[in-house]
């Protein structure tokens, strides 16, 4: 599989340039990347890709801890 390409759905390369730019920002995309690179054996590229993720997760954790935070002290 090429780069560009999720290879999960279809090829972002045949989609337009707008929607290949917010694909690539999103997680589901550096998921399928790792999971392309575990298939292929090729774990050093499972890194890169892994930190991006890692991110979101700590991001969206974040959110969701201050918001129940801020629920809790409201009741």
């Amino acid at each position: 599989m090429g780069t560009g390409e999720s290879g999960l759905t279809i090829p972002l390369t045949v989609m337009g340039h707008a929607f290949q730019t917010i694909a690539q920002t999103l997680p589901f995309y550096h998921a399928a990347q790792m999971a392309n690179a575990a298939i292929a054996g090729d774990y050093g590229r499972i890194w890169p890709h892994m930190w991006i993720v890692l991110i979101y997760m700590a991001i969206f954790a974040a959110a969701a801890l201050l918001t129940f935070t801020m629920r809790a002290r409201n009741r």
